[in-house]
């Protein structure tokens, strides 16, 4: 290249670079007055639908929706804890609505999908909250291939289908909410934990990639990525999320600086990366 055109690239990058800057610097800003004055949405009648709901932080967050006067649409294999949590829930006041299904199969789902859409009751639902999982606390040599199948298939797989279900209706309207549960696992690869930090890390990448394909499309970036920790805490931060629509939700906050700019600043040593972990106790064991 002749010296002045090299110039001339020179200044296109520098320029393209100094736009780049204050772009994020304005990105910053309007983030910070967003989050400032973000007021809690109301989910009063809106349909939410929960995987997952027989036990853990999927049924604590049913029961924290059905407080907040939603319709809860409750899915869960095993059918008969679900029906009961439900029946819990309209006891006391709530409306809850059990479906038995088995994430990891995508027809099913589908017919699931269709039934609550086309039930005068609920209707396309405003948010789906993919929750369904399991752990396999074993090293890699030692889980059966059943084992992990069945780990990708219910937390990975199954949020590939869940949202599969329902999207074509959500995209019909215009408008619509996706949550999706996911771990420190999904930053963090450990012992103890392969299959099960494998799936975590597809459920951010399916994330991820999910917002920027709705972005495109003008919808909501209504996108979360959230870790899991005590039971009561997280559902009551996950509702939070909803409601004020963040993009992502850390449990305790500060887990942000650990599995985002802590996991880059160590990235280039496996040595750190290792003494950070042990330092902050990561583990799955």
């Amino acid at each position: 290249l002749k010296s002045s055109e090299v110039v001339l690239e020179m200044f296109e990058f520098l320029w393209n670079l100094f736009f780049t800057i204050c772009g994020c610097i304005v990105g910053f800003i309007m983030t910070f007055f967003e989050n400032w004055n973000s007021k809690p949405k109301t989910v009063a009648h809106h349909v939410i639908v929960i995987t997952g709901t027989a036990q853990g932080i999927a049924r604590e967050l049913a029961f924290l929706f059905a407080n907040l006067k939603a319709k809860v649409v409750m899915i869960d294999i095993d059918k008969e804890l679900n029906e009961q949590t439900a029946m819990l829930i309209n006891k006391t006041g709530g409306q809850a609505y059990a479906y038995g299904c088995d994430v990891s199969d995508p027809e099913r789902l589908r017919v699931v999908a269709n039934e609550i859409v086309n039930d005068p009751r609920l209707g396309c639902p405003d948010i789906v909250i993919c929750s369904a999982g399991i752990w396999v606390v074993k090293q890699l040599d030692e889980a059966s291939d059943i084992e992990i199948k069945r780990t990708i298939d219910i937390n990975l797989l199954g949020y590939f289908w869940t949202i599969r279900a329902f999207y074509p209706y959500i995209l019909e309207r215009g408008s619509g909410h996706i949550v999706a549960i996911s771990s420190l696992a999904s930053y963090f690869g450990n012992s103890y934990a392969s299959a099960y930090c494998a799936s975590k890390f597809g459920v951010r990448g399916l994330m991820e990639s999910l917002q920027w394909e709705i972005q495109e499309r003008g919808l909501s970036e209504s996108i979360n990525i959230l870790p899991i920790l005590q039971i009561n805490e997280t559902a009551q931060a996950i509702v939070d999320g909803v409601l004020h629509e963040k993009l992502d939700v850390f449990v305790p906050s500060y887990a942000r600086y650990i599995c985002i700019y802590l996991k880059s600043l160590t990235s280039s040593s496996i040595h750190v990366q290792a003494t950070v972990r042990d330092f902050l106790n990561i583990r799955y064991k």
